[in-house]
């Protein structure tokens, strides 16, 4: 059995970040009281705050500190009124020092509310800053309903020039808990004995891992087994590479949740867990694909083989000896990845081969570029694509469902008259430039 020596296990700290520390609020939102509403956020916010100036002593990078909300699951009966409680709850972020926000996702009856008034979704995206929400597909949902929602993800990037896509998704079987956006919703509230008590924080954590993978991989690559185990190499060393990095930062989590961190207002601290997903970074060295081409069973990411090697690593992710929660698999961002993004613009990767990782992985479908309708599209071809558009959202009903109800989620990234093979150009430091792929 592999073991690491400490200088090796401090040296993990060199591969990874935290991406995320999500604070969740389950309470109702009192948007309509802006007092009450900012003691709803102050207090998790003042935590956070603390959060991350606990970690950042101990040597952490934090990326970001989030607030994530189940606001979509409030009766909402018209478009003013959604608005009206996004933005309240929005500015009240900003005035608290956050700019990352997610209002959760769709309840089953809001969710129909949502589709059945056209451009309730999209407009309400764009009029949105920061704010990031879900809407949650329903099992009975077919092909009116994946229209309508591919119409709403088009029009989001015709509001915005494409720059609000990446706040919005379809998730499929999501729980409350990922602290990953735009998938992020807050668990329902808990039923406590005391009606008077006050509300409690509960929070989750997401890293940026990539380095962890790499790492691993290279080990696994290094191994002198013969004949070769290269499978069984990358799950055992991605496993303990994992358990190594994730123990330490989930020790900490604990002692703050039981601490008094927040005892001076009697308010309770819940520690939900890690997810322990591989998210990746932007550095081109440690990239999901690289990863995985350290490995002699792959010469290159999206040839046969990634499949088997995609589903060793979310066995281990799965296996982690840590509170997990959210989607504990491999992520597969296209346009988060400098190696994903290159695979695509080369055609190593599609939509479809992206499909069939899901299977296995993580996540499904996320910052995925596709063509858009451009100013001059005619009915017609605009038709095909909210038709191909369509069709994917179905597929990965699909497979969400036939994977006895999998976590799945769907963001696209529409670029407004672009063909396939076309390169993009963002300008948010959140993504990076690849090849637009065929819907």
């Amino acid at each position: 059995m592999y073991t690491m020596d400490l200088d090796e296990n401090d040296a993990l700290a060199n591969f990874f970040k935290i991406r995320t520390i999500t604070a969740f609020i389950s309470e109702s939102i009192n948007y309509t009281d802006p007092e009450l509403l900012s003691l709803q956020v102050e207090p998790a916010a003042e935590f956070l705050q603390k959060l991350q100036s606990i970690y950042e002593s101990k040597g952490y990078e934090v990326q970001t500190i989030r607030i994530a909300t189940r606001a979509l699951q409030q009766n909402i009966t018209s478009r003013k009124q959604a608005l009206d409680m996004a933005i309240a709850l929005e500015q009240c972020c900003v005035a608290h020092g956050l700019s990352f926000l997610s209002l959760g996702s769709t309840s089953p009856a809001n969710s129909r509310t949502f589709l059945s008034d056209k451009h309730f979704i999209s407009e309400l995206v764009a009029s949105l800053k920061f704010t990031s929400l879900t809407v949650a597909w329903q099992p009975e949902w077919d092909f009116y309903e994946a229209k309508r929602l591919a119409e709403e993800i088009f029009r989001i990037a015709e509001l915005t020039d494409g720059d609000a896509n990446f706040r919005f998704a379809v998730s499929f079987n999501c729980k409350p808990g990922i602290p990953f956006f735009p998938a992020a919703e807050a668990p329902p509230p808990s039923s406590r004995i005391d009606k008077n008590e006050i509300p409690p924080i509960s929070f989750a954590i997401g890293t940026e891992n990539s380095g962890l993978l790499y790492e691993a991989f290279s080990k696994a690559a290094a191994a002198a087994d013969m004949p070769r185990r290269d499978l069984a190499d990358a799950h055992l060393f991605t496993k303990h590479v994992l358990n190594k990095a994730l123990q330490p930062i989930e020790n900490e989590a604990k002692k703050i949740a039981s601490s008094s961190i927040c005892s001076s207002e009697g308010r309770k601290v819940y520690y939900l867990g890690i997810d322990t997903s591989v998210a990746p970074c932007l550095e081109e060295s440690t990239t999901i694909t690289a990863a995985f081409e350290k490995l002699p069973l792959l010469e290159k990411f999206g040839d046969s083989g990634t499949l088997a090697i995609t589903e060793r690593v979310t066995q281990a992710l799965q296996s982690v000896s840590v509170d997990r929660i959210g989607y504990c698999g491999l992520m597969l961002p296209v346009c988060e990845d400098r190696g994903l993004a290159k695979a695509a613009e080369e055609g190593r990767i599609s939509i479809q081969s992206l499909l069939q990782y899901s299977a296995v992985c993580g996540v499904g479908l996320d910052t995925v570029p596709v063509p858009g309708p451009g100013p001059n599209a005619t009915t017609k071809e605009r038709e095909v694509l909210v038709t191909k558009a369509a069709a994917v959202l179905l597929d990965v009903a699909a497979l969400s469902q036939r994977l006895g109800g999998k976590q799945l989620s769907v963001r696209l990234l529409p670029v407004l008259g672009a063909i396939p093979g076309e390169k993009t150009s963002y300008t948010s430091p959140y993504l990076v430039d690849s090849g637009v792929m065929s819907l």
